[in-house]
């Protein structure tokens, strides 16, 4: 059986997704909003959050439809394609432009959304 270890060797550094949170890289959505604690996203890049955000403060409706539109997508990907960890796509941003972003699922077992350059 392949795995990443076979491929590419011995991990010698990672970047864990509580270490991330801590540098301000990614934010914890549930920190946003509590009830989004039990949806299938657990994190969002500053990146992202800041594109959604008026003054630094979350506009929870557009972030919400931020999400809906991702998960939207990616259970389409998954019907279609089977299960995979990294999805890219496009959602309409909160002028109705399209926006590409990344879903990856994270250590958690649930996504992290980003912008591709936050990859």
């Amino acid at each position: 059986m392949m795995t990443n270890d076979n491929v590419f060797g011995e991990v010698i550094s990672k970047y864990g997704i509580e270490e991330a949170t801590n540098d301000g890289f990614l934010v914890e959505v549930k920190n946003i909003f509590s009830r989004w604690e039990q949806g299938s996203i657990s994190h969002i890049t500053n990146g992202l959050y800041a594109l959604y955000s008026d003054d630094d403060k979350a506009s929870i409706p557009s972030l919400n439809d931020l999400f809906s539109q991702s998960i939207r997508k990616v259970k389409k990907s998954v019907d279609k394609n089977g299960q995979d960890t990294l999805w890219a796509f496009s959602v309409k941003d909160r002028s109705g432009n399209n926006l590409k972003i990344f879903a990856a699922v994270n250590e958690t077992n649930k996504l992290t959304l980003m912008l591709p350059e936050e990859y």
